[in-house]
């Protein structure tokens, strides 16, 4: 388990960093833009509806984007090293008919999303302003679609530092680029700065790669092979169902609370969502370098899996969960230090979201772990009965409390539906149930006490937050096993090797 162990401290290493470096630029650019727009405006509450519709703008290209990628980019993580290992002589043709298909697909999705983006604004949100930002956004779609596939080819080859390194250049070039064309521009601003700097990504994403080609004595052409692209479409038809079926559902929370309430209340929802993120950055660290290595694992070892994922998913929570106590607990605070007394009502969707995020960061390492064993089938039967649950719920609650009953639906969820992964994933013997029971115990019993803090014991706030946090920690140090202490012994002194 060595060999793997230590490539996967290697790899989440560099991506741990990267993502960390990512994650504050992002909130730098949240802050940013959110700041500038309740100051540019007439008034904050003009601001803040422009935000609103940014973040559904946001949401539709979480839809268009997967969906003209062809699940590629995941594809080529799990499929480039079992090429290396079984089909070396059909690398090649692997990287030529990825890109292929992902630059055709780009272009007709562009197109067809430039066309109907007024009908989308106008007949189903009534927003002619959202058809604008449509136009204009058509080419960072096409220009992300491209930068992501040809990011995966560099995953596939485990580069994860050479990712990272790249992933964190990106956001650093769009604040500078965030703060003109918003003061020059207003919310239209925030769409040109997103397709300039993926202009400029791309033409620095496609040298790189031309040089891992060479690094690799490959070579690109612009044509397909049919036995790889069967395999692709394999592998990549269950994940763009799963997108066809999830994400419209989140797309229909932003809308339906748009049609429920107002613009100004989606533009608090965006706040919560930028704290959302920043809770499941460690599970996305995690899993940049996971989906490659379980897919090697999973050829060479198998007889490992089981106790490297379990261990994984429950140092993962461990980390997790203390960072998410605190960022509830001090939402408030954390809001009006960064985003500034207007955003102030966004306080209690943030508290409900980020224990969302944490017990979702659970479902964000399983996912990568079934991709990278190739149960993207199973997945889509999973993700199914998500967005079925989700979408039921989200109408019921959202009529019933408003903003608040999407920030229960988040939390209600994964909770629903976590017993069915678990059951799944021990059947099939990729977990042991002793760490991984041991992980969802600790985490459900201190989420438990931070809502009732929030909801019944608020005045005692900050009695409460040491009472809760100094016991979760000595458990989880309790509950750590000797291999366990080794493993993030060994990634703390990478990171410090690093830092030096």
């Amino acid at each position: 388990m060595g060999k793997f162990s230590d490539k996967l401290v290697k790899g989440t290493l560099y991506s741990f960093i990267s993502i960390v470096g990512v994650n504050i630029l992002t909130l730098i650019f949240s802050v940013i833009l959110a700041r500038m727009l309740v100051n540019i405006y007439d008034t904050p509450e003009e601001g803040i509806e422009y935000l609103g519709i940014f973040s559904l703008l946001r949401e539709l290209g979480q839809i268009v984007l997967p969906l003209l990628m062809l699940g590629i980019s995941t594809a080529l993580a799990k499929f480039i090293p079992e090429y290396q290992a079984k089909k070396q002589k059909k690398l090649n043709s692997l990287v030529n008919t990825s890109l292929t298909l992902v630059c055709l697909s780009a272009v007709i999705g562009g197109i067809v999303y430039f066309i109907f983006s007024d009908v989308i604004a106008i007949h189903i949100f009534d927003t002619p302003l959202l058809g604008t930002m449509m136009k204009i956004n058509t080419l960072y779609i096409i220009f992300t679609v491209i930068i992501t596939t040809i990011l995966g080819v560099v995953q596939g080859f485990q580069k994860i530092k050479l990712l990272a390194q790249l992933n964190f250049f990106s956001v650093m070039l769009s604040i500078p680029l965030l703060i003109v064309f918003v003061y020059w521009f207003g919310i239209i601003g925030a769409i040109i700065t997103g397709v300039i700097n993926t202009m400029i990504f791309l033409i620095i994403v496609a040298y790189i790669f031309r040089i891992l080609l060479k690094a690799e004595k490959l070579s690109f052409k612009f044509k397909m092979d049919r036995p790889v692209l069967n395999d692709l479409l394999k592998f990549s038809t269950p994940v763009i169902l799963s997108v066809i079926i999830l994400k419209p559902a989140y797309l229909f929370v932003r809308a339906y609370l748009a049609v429920a309430t107002d613009w100004i209340t989606v533009g608090y929802y965006k706040i919560g969502v930028t704290f959302f993120g920043l809770i499941l950055f460690i599970p996305a660290a995690i899993s940049v370098p996971l989906i490659p290595m379980i897919s090697e694992l999973d050829t060479r070892a198998p007889e490992l899996r089981a106790a490297l994922i379990s261990r994984i998913i429950k140092i993962g929570m461990f980390v997790i969960l203390p960072i998410s106590i605190l960022l509830g607990l001090l939402s408030e605070f954390f809001i009006w230090l960064l985003f500034g007394p207007e955003y102030l009502p966004a306080a209690e969707i943030t508290m409900l979201m980020v224990m969302a995020a944490m017990i979702s960061s659970f479902f964000s390492i399983v996912s990568s772990i079934m991709v990278g064993t190739g149960k993207t089938l199973q997945l889509l039967y999973i993700d199914i009965v998500h967005s079925i649950i989700f979408v039921i719920l989200t109408f019921i609650l959202i009529n019933e409390y408003g903003l608040m009953g999407l920030g229960w639906t988040l939390l209600i969820v994964p909770i629903i539906i976590i017993g069915p992964y678990i059951y799944y994933l021990y059947k099939n013997d990729y977990i042991h149930l002793k760490p991984v029971g041991e992980a969802l115990f600790v985490t459900a019993f201190f989420i438990t006490m931070a809502l009732m803090t929030h909801l019944y014991w608020q005045p005692y706030l900050y009695v409460m937050l040491p009472a809760i946090l100094i016991p979760m920690i000595i458990i989880e140090y309790r509950l750590l096993t000797d291999r366990d202490k080794l493993l993030m012994k060994e990634w703390i002194e990478k990171i410090k090797g690093k830092l030096r």
